[in-house]
């Protein structure tokens, strides 16, 4: 009976330590996402016309294969948007035009 008591004391105490080392990585997960990509979300401030910027806007209309790879600024509303996997895919429209 002492040797069964210490093989469940011995697997219980593994248990523990593997419940622990769990949650701890589970915590250092959290905390390396926690802020991630916060700045790209929320609200804008109001686009005003008495304020210049460098900005350079796209009309989806214009945009077209010499632009692939190249990063563009648009302007619309959000018609669909669908998780897939990992990644989200989001339908902006302006218009009669539409993106992906």
């Amino acid at each position: 009976n002492a040797k069964k008591a210490a093989v469940k004391a011995a697997k219980e105490a593994k248990k523990l330590a593997n419940r622990l080392e769990r949650e701890r990585r589970e915590k250092e997960k959290a905390e390396k996402l926690a802020g991630k990509g916060a700045d790209n979300f929320g609200d804008a401030p109001l686009i005003k016309s008495h304020e210049h910027t460098d900005k350079v806007w796209t009309h989806i209309s214009a945009l077209d294969q010499s632009r692939d790879g190249k990063e563009v600024l648009i302007r619309g509303h959000v018609q669909t948007s669908r998780l897939v996997g990992k990644g989200a895919f989001s339908l902006v429209r302006s218009s009669l035009y539409s993106v992906q």
